[in-house]
């Protein structure tokens, strides 16, 4: 007997997802029909479906905190978490301060995730320090940035940059420890904390970029340190001067023509250069200047410069803010304008999956 075929059945079949009558048929009580397997998904992030730019992966950019959401499968996925910038130090008159650190940047390849939700954290960048002098507060540290939760093997926490010396502003002889740390001020020679790299000890596949902010140099006048960026450690400056900040760390995966259109577009002309074809992140901030002979540069991916003062013929500038997405540290202020040093860049988190 043919199967019958009936408005009852092609309601079934509608109701099933199943298009060819074929599929359904009614025998008395029973009928049979192909199940329709989903299709893999993933969500979260700035844009909910992800960018496809043409490398054969996808891409997901968390800036603000979210879920990412794994549907129907598991697939290997690439995860880089960057921490926000800490801001730079406050110069009081005839003085300078250090730069922000640069937020510690984790990254794990070759992760493979099921399906469930992944909470994720985006660091916000550390305020400027403040007066007055002596004994006023040094730049706080940037936010940590972190993708989903202890005590899973996949588990990725990346601390916020050290917030940059302030000229007679506690902690004592040490500078201010983060992911990447804070630059000093003069006549501090302890160590500038960098903690990012005993950071996910939980898994050995996990990489993890900080490194130190300079100490103060110990001249006087005293030179002041550049805040330590993810690639590479700030300099201090010679006597009168503030020092660069350390180099941001390069990858590749994550440049910034592959994910720029995840961003939003007021912010691209700032993030876009910075990061570049090269995938720049983390640069530390410049140190503030007493002089107005030198503006000390930001760390390359995204360090501010830092500001300078009048202790010259020139004019002072003020100190720059880490770039936005970039987990940059903020320049240190010079003495003028009072207060002006730059705040920590905010980070991300990046994720990425092969089609």
């Amino acid at each position: 007997m043919a199967p019958f075929k009936s408005s009852l059945g092609r309601s079934l079949g509608k109701l099933l997802g199943v298009s060819n009558q074929r599929d359904i048929t009614l025998r008395g009580a029973s009928f049979t029909s192909r199940y329709i397997v989903p299709p893999f998904s993933a969500t979260g992030g700035n844009v909910l479906d992800g960018i496809t730019p043409g490398n054969g992966y996808r891409y997901y950019a968390f800036i603000d905190p979210g879920n990412f959401i794994i549907e129907n499968g598991s697939k290997s996925f690439d995860i880089l978490v960057v921490a926000a910038g800490g801001g730079g130090g406050f110069a009081p008159s005839g003085n300078g301060s250090g730069g922000g650190g640069a937020g510690g940047i984790s990254f794990l390849p070759n992760i493979t995730l099921s399906s469930g939700t992944y909470p994720v954290i985006v660091g916000t960048g550390g305020p400027t320090g403040s007066g007055p002098f002596p004994g006023g507060v040094q730049g706080v540290n940037g936010g940590d940035s972190s993708f989903a939760s202890s005590p899973n093997p996949y588990y990725i926490l990346s601390k916020g940059g050290g917030g940059g010396e302030t000229q007679g502003a506690p902690p004592g002889p040490s500078m201010a420890p983060g992911g990447s740390g804070g630059g000093g001020v003069s006549f501090r020679t302890g160590p500038p904390n960098a903690i990012q790299p005993s950071q996910n000890s939980h898994n050995p596949n996990i990489l993890n970029y900080g490194n130190t902010g300079a100490s103060g140099s110990g001249y006087n006048p005293g030179g002041w340190g550049g805040g330590g960026g993810a690639g590479g450690a700030g300099s201090f400056g010679p006597g009168g001067d503030g020092g660069p900040g350390g180099n941001g760390q390069p990858f590749p995966a994550f440049a910034a023509p592959l994910v720029e259109l995840l961003l939003p577009a007021p912010n691209r002309p700032s993030f876009t250069p910075v990061v570049g074809p090269t995938g720049l992140y983390g640069g530390g901030g410049g140190a503030g200047d007493w002089s107005d002979s030198t503006s000390p540069t930001g760390g390359p991916g995204g360090g501010g410069r830092g500001g300078n003062g009048s202790g010259g013929s020139g004019s002072p500038s003020p100190a720059l803010p880490g770039v936005i997405y970039t987990g940059g540290g903020g320049g240190g202020s010079g003495p003028a304008p009072p207060g002006s040093g730059g705040t920590g860049g905010p980070g991300i988190v990046i994720i990425r999956y092969l089609i």
